[in-house]
């Protein structure tokens, strides 16, 4: 720690000798591209500024100045592990962006991060790496090394059968009641199960159709069935209410 401390004051000394020797930008267009300066508006919603430092002035003694190495990105925990890096379970976002909608993002800054761990390919098997504290992995985030996504959904029934490592492949969300809710498509297998589980996942599929067509047969008969009784009861009825009326004249 004392190692980064020093670091940081080298750093910050550095970008005050720039400073010092480059003026400050006199319109906002220069503001927008500068290597060193930002204006306050031009901080994205993706950013956040340090809340240990201070402006270095006022932009037309109304808008505030900021260092450029004060303004720190924000990502989703997803985006993190894209680039190698893993959100501590106990950290809250720092920002939360279209809270009560269904695209609400939770950005997170890099010191509330870690390293991926290193994830060591398993040859003999053994449970699928990667997995969230909800028993599944969300494939926009990345695909386990050594893992393939199988996007079929007969994939999981024909997983349980053959009595493979899997885990359910979140693939998107979509909002129910309010709340955010995965949706499921095939699964995460490791790759050299892939030909025999898509082979077993045929099957399954062409299986299921069958039960499928089955069922509507039988669904087809019973209505064949109801549909002569129905027919055969109005034949019953009206031969009925005909003798009656021949057998008694007016």
């Amino acid at each position: 720690r004392q190692v980064n401390s020093k670091a940081n004051e080298l750093d910050r000394k550095w970008l005050q000798q720039l400073a010092e020797q480059e003026p400050l930008p006199t319109s906002r267009s220069q503001f927008k591209f500068h290597r060193l300066f930002v204006l306050d508006s031009q901080v994205r919603q993706d950013q956040v500024l340090d809340p240990s430092t201070k402006p270095v002035g006022l932009f037309q003694g109304k808008e505030a100045i900021w260092r450029r190495a004060d303004v720190k990105d924000l990502c989703t925990a997803s985006r993190w592990r894209q680039q190698g890096r893993l959100v501590r379970q106990e950290e809250r976002p720092v920002k939360v962006l279209r809270r009560d909608s269904m695209y609400c993002s939770k950005l997170f800054g890099r010191w509330q991060t870690e390293e991926l761990p290193e994830v060591k390919l398993v040859t003999v098997g053994g449970p699928i790496p990667g997995v969230n504290n909800y028993g599944n992995i969300e494939v926009t985030s990345g695909i386990p090394q050594g893992c393939v996504h199988v996007d079929d959904e007969a994939a999981r029934v024909a997983a349980l059968k053959l009595g493979l490592e899997f885990a359910p492949a979140v693939t998107s969300f979509r909002k129910e009641r309010g709340q955010l809710k995965p949706v499921y498509s095939g699964c995460v297998i490791w790759a050299r199960d892939e030909a025999e589980l898509r082979a077993a996942a045929e099957e399954e599929r062409q299986r299921l159709e069958e039960v499928m067509r089955s069922k509507r047969r039988e669904r087809l008969k019973n209505a064949w069935q109801l549909l002569v009784k129905n027919v055969l009861l109005d034949i019953y009825v009206e031969s009925r209410y005909n003798a009656n009326t021949n057998s008694n004249p007016t």
